[in-house]
């Protein structure tokens, strides 16, 4: 029975503090963050100067 729930806190139920999202779909896009950075551009960031 607590296995049943924990399933269905953590695959089924909305959660509003996580932004309507379960809190398996959460944690997998917060593991997908440093991947996408990780991927980005190879080229040095700098500021742009005005004019």
């Amino acid at each position: 029975m607590l296995e049943a729930w924990r399933r269905d806190c953590n695959e089924e139920r909305l959660h509003s503090k996580l932004g309507w999202v379960t809190s398996w779909a959460y944690d997998n896009a917060i593991l997908e963050i440093p991947a996408a950075i990780d991927n980005g551009s190879n080229h040095d960031r700098t500021l742009a100067s005005a004019g």
